[in-house]
């Protein structure tokens, strides 16, 4: 019951400041898209993780006096760690402004019938745009569009230093355009992040075979093909046999 005043103390912590929606409890795991939506509207971003999964990303901001920080407050203690099921009141970091992450489970019949299977809060807006422009860059080069998988991939790295992919697809687009030295570089720079990743290995030994120096071509293709991606080993037989080496898709 005293949970149920403080949550009452605080109306509106989930939902959007603008919202004409009646309060409807907090945005839980097994909630449908439809229910969440009349809390939170549409989303500022969906990110597809398979064909039966995907991530959509909220934003909004809540109205908070001294009554609702209180109230706030005492909620975290008394959830004792159920937090993971209860979206928390407000980002104290970041104002009023709030991101909520979830990852819904497709139905096969209606959208609105998507179920929430995760919530997370915890991601930044730069996370969400670098992997945002990241996934836009796999597709640009998986296209062979050279010159808008670098831009995409350049705004992602620009929001989100941290992740190897996007200098992966960079690195392949530079191989395709003929900038060699540019994709060693973001090869290098993935591998930093990320040092099991195949395809950087992969793409680095296509600009040093490129250049000629197949030695080192052969370095990194054996070491793609032992990490398991085949277009890798492919081109080891290629570069031995002296002939023309692919690159994979990211």
């Amino acid at each position: 019951m005293l949970l149920a005043f403080f949550i009452g103390c605080t109306p509106g912590y989930y939902t959007k400041k603008d919202s004409t929606v009646p309060l409807l409890g907090p945005i839980v795991v097994g909630m449908s898209r439809g229910m969440v939506a009349k809390s939170l509207g549409d989303p500022m971003l969906t990110m597809w993780l398979s064909d039966d999964y995907y991530t959509s990303i909220y934003e909004y901001e809540i109205e908070r006096g001294t009554t609702d920080i209180l109230a706030t407050d005492f909620m975290d203690v008394i959830t004792l760690g159920l937090g993971v099921y209860i979206v928390s009141p407000i980002d104290r970091y970041q104002g009023t402004r709030h991101l909520l992450t979830l990852t819904y489970a497709v139905n096969d019949r209606y959208r609105e019938n998507d179920s929430v299977i995760s919530v997370d809060e915890s991601q930044s807006i730069n996370e969400i745009y670098g992997r945002h422009w990241a996934e836009k860059s796999r597709l640009s080069v998986n296209s062979g569009q050279w010159a808008e998988g670098i831009g995409a991939a350049s705004y992602a790295i620009e929001f989100n230093p941290d992740l190897a992919s996007p200098y992966v697809n960079r690195a392949w687009a530079y191989c395709e355009i003929g900038m060699y030295d540019k994709a060693i570089s973001d090869s290098n720079t993935a591998l930093g992040i990320f040092s099991s990743s195949a395809s950087a290995y992969n793409n680095r030994g296509l600009a040093y075979q490129k250049k000629g120096n197949l030695g080192q071509a052969i370095s990194d293709y054996t070491q793609a093909c032992n990490l398991g991606l085949a277009i890798a080993c492919e081109n080891l037989k290629r570069v031995r046999d002296h002939k023309t080496p692919e690159s994979p898709a990211p």
